[in-house]
């Protein structure tokens, strides 16, 4: 059954086919979840999990099913075949391995697995002792078997425990369960189906304090499992590292006192059952040696009697798995278990071949669904996490690839899926697959996030969409940039979005109403600084009695200013997303206020993104229109029937003269269009439903000069005039909804006949577009049907109809040669068509969850931007069909024009203002950016991208606030591997170096940067298949570092950049990722995945002379670089910290403490020109500052966040003043760290001022005191 789809009761195979269909059953009755318990009469919780496929009726629930049906209006043979749908879903077994197939790979043994179960034996029977002799126990007291993650619990508990019991006792006297997301219903359930009497097994106990953050529902969960009917016997299955959170819960205290059974290793005849046994179960011979092959890759280093580490049962089965899979199924040879990759190997390799046998959108869907499947804990190991239900049905919809994805990772059992449920087979895939691993550690924070939106929209869709358990604050704050964030946003399903979606909108309703608190908040906000001062006084009393009381007052003043400086910084952090405009003000605000380095920060961040423009006005949809010369502006504002223009400048706006509204009743402006001269504003709205013809050639004093009434039955939806400015067209909603008027004469506007094919009565007619050249039109209705006819003079005729994305179209846009046209949906796609064809010349993309509000194409490019409901305005590229960027609104977007020169965007938004910004900001880049390179004087950067298109492109930088592209995208000659993100850049700017995959390195000539040259031939600097990691030009440029994947540093003579040539090799003990050459050229340095920085003197090249191993690292050394004056060099770790060491005598010597702040990899450093700061970029997705004048401070003083991605590059421009960063967002970020020079200039464009509710609402307490005026 296809995934989204309503099944029939006959149709239904797994839980989430009966979560789909008990929905629509639902949705026909039109009945709340909470009416539905009400009815009958029990929690909304239990239907709620029902619904979403999280939990299946139990036997004892059927009655309950049955009445829920009957409240929706079934009859009983309706009734009776949902109950049966229940029933075959719940025998429906959760795992199907292949037949005869003795090992289960990472999964654990099950109950239906016992036959083929071995090593245990002792343990199964000392738990089975314990289990007869429970009455023994003190009250309350459990059995717990405990042990390390992959000792073999749940397979002890499955097919030892379990299994043994049903044998002894028969069917139903034993149960097996876990407590997964909602415990009280798993033991409801359980105990439901167990009876009055039995053992119930609760396995990954662990579950109750990872997928349960409330410490009320925990005890009270406890109290029911150490209290459970008379004969029932409890055995729990819990993970050695929650010991400690185990102890700390007193229900448990006498069963970890009384009834733990510790499950230690193997011992060396048990391991050995467990690695034949099996085999020999199935009849299949085991090759001698294998045993003993097989325990030797077991045997711990550190401990002579164990026959092996906790933890390696799960890799030492899917080993013998694999083996078993590659052989004729009669023996199980070592050649087999060998060619598996043996212990260590084979789980990796298995993971690598499903991972490689993917495409590019497969490889995509894996990465997001495994991070889905893992859990981030602060205190203990990542573990696995199992998705059911709703939230596995919203993925399988989300995304065509995942299917297929799935069904890779299954087939090999990585992944074990059933009973609409997916989770990862065991948690040692966690730690034996490197790739999953890189994939967790890159952004721990971001999952943590991730999960915790999915764990509350799960909650919240399963109490009917409660506002309750929306989220809030910086929590809501994170989600919401998650969620905007063109390439993390595929974390989120569409619930999870559509959660954060409405929490965004209860927020600002929230911050609505908090305009009415302000004097109560500033009153409040008065008294804490009046205890703030006492507090600060008596303070300064008990430190020195002597001081006096003037000093005491200023520094409570100092600290009180610094506070709210802090606070309104984190303000305008907060609202960066939504509304960038105001978050700038809102930073300088909080910098003059007191320049605390949160101040700061936030200051320097908001330099970074682009220089936005606003002019206020009022509430409601605001429709713009631009005159064909740039040069006038009209904005209507819903609410008055007003429309404004504007001359446009390079700076503000400036106004010119208002259009009256046309009735003061009926007022709302819906659509706006000058003639191609400029000297008619078309108005259309609700009033009346006409078009208003206004002569605009005096903006000041407009004149009206003509009515058109379009005979419509509502509302004027669009207007447009032809190139020629002949013709009017209208689209609306009426007998006709796109009329044709010829408007040559203004005064007397001459209706035409209606072109034939146009939309029916009924249909409202969205937008109207005439093509660049005037010879076609184009409408876009609700329809979801797009209409074209052929212009010649005022003939309209040849009427041609498509419906590209099937549901309704609102917007439409030619490009801006007229041979595509594009069109926007309700849900939130974009194609662009042929217009020859009316044909889709690439599959439609989705840029946003909501409607597409308008389009604008590209002037001279290939590109559209999109405005949406959902507050974003996001450019997209044609050649690519990727987001080159989004900018945030408080709210839908409903207006958006490029101007001619295609530099500026202007937009309206249903706050009722206008913004304009630069189209581009920053450095917009083809993909992920790993490399930058600036040249000595800083006006040329080279920026390096990877992927399969990898290659460098040359910048102009002499502005840094305005960088414009150099040269064209240069790649590797034919017959080599594309750049991967490797680059330097010669001192002078006239050479630039490439490396790739192939350890091969490239040299261009580019002194004419639109015309680059390849120079001599493509070099094997490294060993063949080495990866260049890094490339490095010496000052004088003579030499140039080669770094990379053979753990060599490889110095090249480059003095004639066409002939190349290897003067000396330097080794490190592992990877080398990154290097550096001096600013003297007396020193080269190496960061080394050996957990080392190395520093060699270079002064004579073909002799170099290790001077230094810099350690003290916990992992990799990722980065390295050196201050201005060489006489210090810092190395950046994946361990999250920087060290800091003095060159210079016989000894290098570190300098103050670890540099610390950073959660993630510290992919990249870079000193300041003059050497008093160094910046860090990790890939927590932030760039550091930190002050390292003299003794480097252990803190950063500022931290950038804008950038969005994990950062890999830094670089300073020659002067210090502004600092770029790089990395997976595909852009460059150019933050301007002249704080006072950046305040003055956004003063300059900033537009309106910060209102007073503004004000009162992010600055409460403090005097309104805007700093831009």
């Amino acid at each position: 059954m296809e995934a989204g789809s309503s099944p029939e009761p006959r149709d239904v195979l797994t839980r989430a086919d009966l979560a789909a269909g008990l929905r629509t059953v639902r949705a026909r009755a039109d009945l709340s979840i909470r009416e539905l318990a009400r009815r009958v009469g029990v929690p909304h919780a239990t239907l709620g999990g029902w619904f979403s496929g999280r939990n299946l009726p139990t036997p004892g629930q059927l009655t309950t099913l049955a009445a829920m049906l009957r409240e929706c209006g079934l009859g009983q043979a309706e009734v009776a075949a949902w109950l049966d749908a229940a029933r075959r879903v719940r025998a429906t077994p959760a795992r199907v391995t292949r037949p005869g197939s003795p090992y289960p790979g990472l999964a654990s043994f099950d109950v239906a697995d016992a036959d083929v179960f071995f090593g245990r034996t002792s343990e199964t029977e000392a738990v089975l002792a314990r289990l007869v002799a429970g009455h023994e126990q003190p009250a309350g007291s459990l059995l717990a078997v405990i042990g390390p993650s992959g000792s073999g619990k749940s397979s002890l508990l499955r097919a030892g425990v379990a299994a043994a019991v049903l044998a002894r006792d028969g069917a139903g006297s034993c149960v097996v369960t876990t407590p997964g997301d909602d415990p009280h219903r798993a033991l409801d359930e359980a105990l439901a189906e167990l009876g009055s009497a039995g053992v119930l097994v609760l396995d990954q106990f662990e579950e109750l304090f990872t997928a349960t953050d409330d410490a009320a529902t925990r005890a009270a969960f406890l109290d029911r499992l150490t209290t459970p009917p008379a004969g029932v016997r409890v055995v729990l299955g819990m993970r050695a590292d929650f010991y400690a959170r185990a102890a700390a819960e007193p229900a448990l205290v006498t069963t970890l006192q009384h009834g733990q059974i510790l499950l230690g290793p193997l011992g060396a005849d048990a391991l050995r059952d467990a690695v034949e046994g099996p085999a020999r179960a199935v009849g299949v011979t085991v090759e001698p040696g294998l045993a003993d092959l097989v325990l030797a890759d077991l045997a711990p280093r550190d401990s002579p009697t164990a026959a092996h580490d906790a933890g390696s049962l799960p890799l030492l089965s899917h080993a013998l798995l694999t083996a078993w899979e590659l052989g004729t199924g009669r023996l199980l040879s070592v050649a087999d278990y060998r060619t598996a990759g043996g212990l260590d190997g084979a789980v990796q390799r298995t993971a690598e071949q499903a991972y490689d046998s993917l495409d590019a959108a497969g490889r995509d869907a894996a990465r997001d669904l495994f991070l889905r499947l893992v859990r981030i804990e602060d205190d203990v190991a990542v573990t696995r996490r199992r998705v059911a239900g709703a939230e596995l049905a919203a993925l399988l919809d989300a995304d065509s690839a995942l299917r297929g994805v799935l069904a890779e990772f299954v087939r090999r059992r990585l992944l074990t899926s059933g009973d609409g449920t997916v989770e990862i087979s065991h948690e040692a895939l966690l730690t034996a697959w490197p790739r999953l691993r890189d994939w967790i550690d890159t952004d721990r924070d971001g999952l943590r996030l991730s999960r915790t939106v999915t764990q509350a929209a799960n909650e919240w869709d399963a109490t009917d969409r409660d506002d309750a358990l929306l989220l809030r604050g910086t929590r809501l704050a994170a989600a919401a940039e998650l969620a905007a964030s063109p390439t993390l946003r595929t974390r989120l399903n569409p619930l999870e979005r559509d959660y954060v979606a409405a929490g965004t909108a209860a927020r600002d309703a929230a911050r609505h109403r908090a305009r009415r608190r302000t004097r109560r908040l500033r009153r409040l906000f008065a008294a804490v600084a009046a205890l703030a001062l006492v507090a600060a006084g008596l303070a300064a009393y008990s430190l020195d009695a002597r001081s006096h009381a003037a000093t005491a007052e200023g520094r409570a003043r100092d600290a009180r200013d610094e506070a709210v400086s802090r606070q309104i910084a984190g303000r305008a952090r907060e609202l960066s997303a939504a509304d960038p405009a105001l978050a700038a003000q809102l930073a300088l605000v909080a910098y003059r206020e007191a320049p605390t380095d949160d101040a700061r920060g936030a200051l320097v961040d908001q330099s970074s993104r682009p220089a936005i423009t606003r002019v206020l006005g009022s509430q409601g949809p605001t429709p713009l229109a631009l005159s064909a010369d740039g040069r006038l502006l009209a904005v209507g504002h819903a609410d008055t029937g007003t429309v404004h223009l504007y001359r446009r400048t390079a700076a503000v706006p400036v106004a010119l003269g208002v259009v009256p509204a046309a009735d003061a009743a009926r007022h709302q402006v819906f659509a706006l269009a000058f003639s191609a001269d400029g000297h008619t504003l078309a108005v259309g709205g609700e009033a009346h439903q006409v078009v208003r013809l206004w002569d605009v050639r005096d903006p000041g004093r407009p004149q009206p000069t003509g009515v058109v009434a379009t005979g419509f039955t509502d509302d004027v939806q669009d207007v447009a005039f032809s190139p020629a400015g002949t013709l009017l067209a209208v689209a609306g909603t009426g007998p006709h909804p796109v009329r044709v008027w010829d408007v040559r004469d203004p005064s007397t506007p001459r209706a035409l006949a209606v072109p034939a094919g146009a939309p029916a009565a009924g249909v409202t007619a969205m937008r109207v577009r005439f093509a660049p050249d005037g010879r076609r039109l184009a409408v876009a209705a609700k329809d979801g049907a797009v209409r074209t006819w052929r212009v010649a003079g005022t003939a309209v005729t040849g009427g041609r109809r498509a419906a590209p994305l099937g549901d309704a179209l609102l917007a439409a846009a030619w490009s801006h040669d007229g041979r595509d046209l594009f069109v926007g949906d309700v849900g939130g796609k974009v194609v662009a068509l042929d217009a020859a064809t009316m044909r889709p010349r690439h599959a439609a993309v989705t840029v946003t969850t909501g409607n597409v509000n308008a389009l604008a194409a590209a002037p001279g490019g290939a590109g559209f931007v999109a405005a949406t409901s959902e507050g974003a305005v996001s450019q997209w590229s044609t050649v690519s069909w990727t987001a080159l960027s989004s900018l945030g609104h408080p709210g839908p977007v409903t207006g958006v024009a490029y101007t001619p020169d295609g530099t500026t965007l202007l937009t309206t938004a249903a706050d009722g203002t206008l913004r304009t910004y630069p189209a581009s900001a920053g450095l917009p880049t083809d993909d992920s950016v790993y490399n930058l390179a600036a040249s000595r004087d800083g006006r040329r950067l080279a920026v390096a991208t990877s992927g399969t298109a990898g290659g460098l492109r040359l910048w102009d930088l002499r502005d840094p606030d305005r960088p414009r592209r150099m040269s064209p995208l240069v790649t590797m000659p034919a017959g080599s591997a594309p750049i991967t993100g490797t680059v330097a850049l010669r001192r002078d700017g006239a050479v630039v170096a490439a490396g790739n995959p192939e350890g091969r390195v490239a040299l261009f000539d580019v002194h004419e940067p639109a015309h680059p040259a390849v120079l001599g031939h493509v070099l094997q600097a490294l060993r063949s298949g080495s990866l260049v990691e890094s490339l490095t030009w010496s000052p004088d440029g003579r030499l140039l570092a080669v770094g990379g994947d053979d753990d060599s540093v490889r110095l090249l003579d480059v003095r004639d950049p066409a002939r190349p040539r290897q003067v000396a090799t330097v080794m490190t003990g592992g990877l080398v990722l990154n290097t550096a050459i001096s600013p003297d050229g007396r020193y080269l340095a190496a960061a080394s995945a050996d957990a080392h920085g190395y520093v060699w003197d270079i002064s004579t090249p073909a002799r170099p002379r290790l001077r230094a191993r810099l350690g003290g690292f916990a992992s990799y050394a990722y980065s390295v670089a050196f201050a201005p004056a060489s006489d210090r060099v810092a190395v950046g770790s994946a361990d999250h910290t920087t060290r800091v060491w003095r060159l210079g005598g016989a000894t290098v010597v570190p300098v103050g403490p670890r540099l610390i702040g950073s959660t993630g990899y510290n992919f990249a450093l870079a000193f300041s020109p003059d050497g008093t700061q160094l910046a860090v970029g990790s890939s927590d997705d932030a760039v550091r500052l930190y002050d390292v004048a003299g003794t480097p401070i252990r803190v950063p003083v500022e931290t950038l966040e804008s950038l969005g991605g994990n950062v890999f590059a830094l670089a300073w421009t020659s002067d210090g003043t502004h600092l770029l960063g790089a990395g997976r967002a595909a852009s460059v970020a150019v933050w301007d760290v002249d704080v006072a020079a950046y305040g003055a200039r956004l003063c300059t464009r900033v537009g309106d001022p910060i209102t007073r509710d503004e004000w009162a609402l992010y600055a409460p307490g403090v005097p309104y005191d805007p700093p831009c005026r």
